[in-house]
């Protein structure tokens, strides 16, 4: 198969999967904001792209890029999260900081980011091994 119908295939693919997922996760955001839009297409071309680089530059295969991707992302939305509801809870009101963030890790567009990217590394061309 063409790359570059390979590529458009997992593209749209990846597109519904993310938009049903948001459509069963959170019905009331479904198509609400162009965040929910765009990010799933940002997420899947940026590590459709950046996999092979990456894995070949840090010499590790896609399954463990594919745990320090999840695992990065997971961490950087708990840290601005935490930074966000610090300013709320603590600076503005001296109150104790409270979240629940698997809630909103599911009902925010950037679960639809995670999953676009888990998606396009996987169809991201293979990696050499030496």
């Amino acid at each position: 198969m063409n790359n570059k119908l390979k590529f458009w295939i997992y593209l749209i693919a990846t597109y519904i999967v993310c938009e049903l997922l948001v459509y069963f996760l959170s019905k009331d955001n479904f198509f609400t904001s162009p965040m929910y839009v765009l990010l799933p297409i940002i997420g899947f071309v940026g590590l459709y792209f950046v996999t092979p680089i990456a894995c070949k530059y840090m010499k590790i295969n896609k399954t463990i890029f594919f745990i320090l991707f999840i695992a990065l992302a997971v961490i950087a939305f708990y840290v601005a999260l935490y930074f966000f509801f610090w300013n709320y809870f603590k600076v503005l009101n001296d109150l104790p900081i409270k979240f629940p963030f698997f809630k909103i890790l599911l009902d925010s567009a950037y679960l639809e980011f995670i999953v676009a990217g888990i998606l396009g590394a996987f169809a991201s061309k293979s990696v050499p091994e030496k």
